[in-house]
């Protein structure tokens, strides 16, 4: 006996596997998210396809499809091989980044005591239920364990870092693993360099939302601003009374970005200029040194001599009776010679 499901295949279903939704989609633009749906329908139906089919059917370029595609096979959704497309199974991708062979012992796991060991696995717990009702990701997992071991991360310092991404409204892997590249950088370790860290941190979000307000710029600062602004407080260490100095100065610019102020930052910093006095000094005698430039220049150039002073620069011809007699008859003598000639 054999048994037969009847099934209607214009209303099959597709299934998504869960880790496309926690692990890719946040990091995807949404023409690459189309191409890759319609791509899971051309497979359930077993279907040949041409890169201009499917640009035709998606009203997309060629040229806009083919970056899609590369999208796409950079994130390990698909692989093309010899014209043929493949769609990756997402799970299967999750086991090989879970389960590849070590060639030497972990190194965070073996130097776990029994106490450090139970400290980390309660750190993965919490984390899995504050942050991902308690079915966080396997890929998650890794990454946590990544960071453990690549930036020396202590476990309080992983939950704050979860915490610090879910008060910014953004829990993407890659804005996660972009901070915790920021705090790596910044030396961050424990818990008192992170809370030291942090301390500044606010202070920082303060005078970016000074500038902003000071510009009137009414969007976030997007990733090259950002780092223009920690520059200033992080690395030069100036405060918001000293950048208003040079955001005054837009007052004097059409069009200025905050790469015209950083300009002008910078070259404080390079002159060694720390306090809000030596910076007021500074800009005070280059304005008179170029007061005194633009003096000299203009005095090297030819002055400029008005209409009567150029009329004045002649000698007055004076005119006397024989003169004006003269020219009287030579007149006379001209109209009857004309009056002669008709």
């Amino acid at each position: 006996m054999k048994i037969e499901t009847i099934k209607n295949q214009m209303f099959e279903n597709i299934e998504i596997n869960k880790l496309f939704f926690t692990d890719y989609l946040p990091t995807l633009n949404p023409q690459s998210v189309k191409v890759y749906m319609y791509l899971l329908y051309i497979s359930s139906e077993n279907k040949d396809f041409t890169v201009e089919t499917v640009a035709g059917e998606l009203h997309m370029g060629k040229n806009e499809l083919e970056d899609c595609l590369v999208l796409l096979q950079a994130a390990e959704l698909l692989q093309i091989q010899s014209g043929v497309v493949v769609i990756n199974d997402l799970a299967l991708n999750e086991l090989k980044k879970s389960y590849t062979l070590r060639t030497a012992k972990n190194p965070l796991q073996s130097d776990f005591t029994d106490e450090k060991r139970k400290e980390h696995v309660q750190m993965m717990k919490s984390v899995s239920d504050r942050f991902f009702g308690g079915n966080m990701p396997p890929s998650w997992f890794n990454q946590i364990e990544l960071w453990q071991e690549k930036f020396g991360f202590s476990s309080d310092v992983i939950f704050m870092l979860f915490q610090h991404c879910e008060m910014n409204r953004s829990m993407t892997k890659a804005y996660v693993r972009a901070v915790a590249e920021e705090w790596n950088r910044q030396g961050i370790k424990t818990g008192s360099d992170l809370g030291k860290y942090l301390e500044d941190y606010d202070e920082y979000c303060k005078m970016r939302s000074a500038i902003a307000k000071k510009l009137n710029i009414r969007r976030y600062f997007n990733e090259y601003e950002e780092s223009i602004i920690k520059k200033w407080y992080f690395t030069y260490g100036y405060t918001m009374s000293i950048v208003e100095i040079a955001l005054k100065k837009s007052v004097y610019r059409t069009n200025a970005t905050l790469g015209t102020f950083d300009a002008i930052i910078s070259d404080w910093h390079r002159n060694n200029l720390k306090t809000v006095t030596e910076i007021e000094e500074y800009e005070a005698e280059r304005k008179k040194q170029y007061g005194a430039q633009n003096a000299s220049q203009k005095a090297a150039r030819a002055p400029y001599k008005s209409a009567d002073t150029i009329r004045n620069n002649f000698e007055q011809r004076k005119y006397n009776d024989d003169f004006f007699d003269g020219i009287s008859k030579e007149s006379l003598l001209d109209i009857t010679e004309e009056d002669g000639n008709k």
